[in-house]
């Protein structure tokens, strides 16, 4: 439109006009009047060019703008991916070290099961071993005698130091346990994620785990890794048309004079007009050089 076909235009009505503008292409009223009142001159190439470079720069906007959500979106499913995948490796290592403190009270205790249920619920048990109270968990193997111990006895007694490591061992692990759980659940916490968290909330976590510790709610790591192969698609189409779209406004840019380029640059969103402003002004410094880019010079 040019200020002869806007006249035109908007003054063949009868009872009322409404004039519609694009505002991605007009940020504000004082753009949408220069586009109005070009002059009337006869369509040129250039006229064609400025067209093509608005419709390419909104189709850059677009795809920077979706760029920039998938990237968003990406970013709190990677995290989440990582502390699910520490989350198994710490139930893995808290199992182990429950098995490994039940190996070490079936050498001490004559009923290891019994005394090992009382272990774990004791968070002083660890001190109390070191103070010589390991027969408040239940009976120890062998007898004692007068004077002198049963050897079975004595190899109990001997092995309540490796005990006490290795319940510490596990409280150490059960306290890293936790650790990765709040990981998890502040990684799920990112709105992007909240949702899949509430999806799943009635499905139950069934780790061995610290007595009195409570189950949470998680999505599979294979189902948060079906997302992050969906989102890291969708980038990668993001980026083939961001180039493609940046090679259509150089396109355009090629195919427009100085002047025609300056109004056409009047034009554009503020944000986008001043880094293809900038652009232009380095390309304008090289043909002021005297090699010929194919911008009208």
């Amino acid at each position: 439109m040019n200020r002869n076909a806007a006249y035109v235009a908007l003054t063949r009505h009868r009872d009322g006009v409404h004039l519609v503008a694009d505002r991605e292409t007009f940020a504000s009223r004082e753009q949408l009047d220069k586009s109005l009142s070009r002059t009337g001159q006869k369509d040129l190439a250039s006229d064609y060019a400025s067209a093509e470079l608005r419709r390419a720069v909104a189709r850059y906007q677009e795809i920077a703008a979706q760029t920039v959500r998938a990237t968003l979106e990406e970013r709190p499913l990677r995290e989440a991916l990582a502390s699910l995948s520490e989350l198994r490796d710490e139930r893995r290592r808290v199992v182990e070290a429950r098995r490994s403190v039940g190996r070490a009270a079936g050498q001490v205790y004559a009923d290891p099961a019994k005394a090992l249920h009382g272990l774990l619920r004791d968070p002083a048990a660890p001190a109390r071993l070191r103070q010589g109270e390991a027969n408040i968990y239940g009976d120890l193997r062998g007898r004692a005698g007068l004077g002198r111990f049963h050897p079975e006895r004595s190899a109990a007694l001997h092995g309540v130091p490796s005990l006490t490591g290795r319940l510490d061992a596990y409280r150490r692990s059960v306290d890293r346990l936790d650790a990765a759980k709040h990981a998890v659940r502040r990684a799920l916490s990112a709105p992007q994620l909240e949702h899949r968290s509430r999806a799943h909330a009635g499905a139950r976590d069934r780790p061995e785990r610290a007595p009195g510790a409570r189950p949470i709610p998680l999505p599979r790591p294979a189902q948060i890794q079906r997302e992050l192969a969906r989102v890291a698609a969708a980038l990668r189409t993001y980026q083939e048309a961001s180039r493609g779209a940046q090679n259509a406004i150089e396109s355009a840019i090629r195919g427009m004079g100085r002047v025609s380029l300056s109004t056409a640059l009047l034009l554009l969103p503020p944000k986008v007009a001043l880094p293809v402003g900038i652009a232009v002004r380095a390309v304008t410094r090289v043909l002021d050089r005297g090699f010929d880019l194919g911008l009208g010079r």
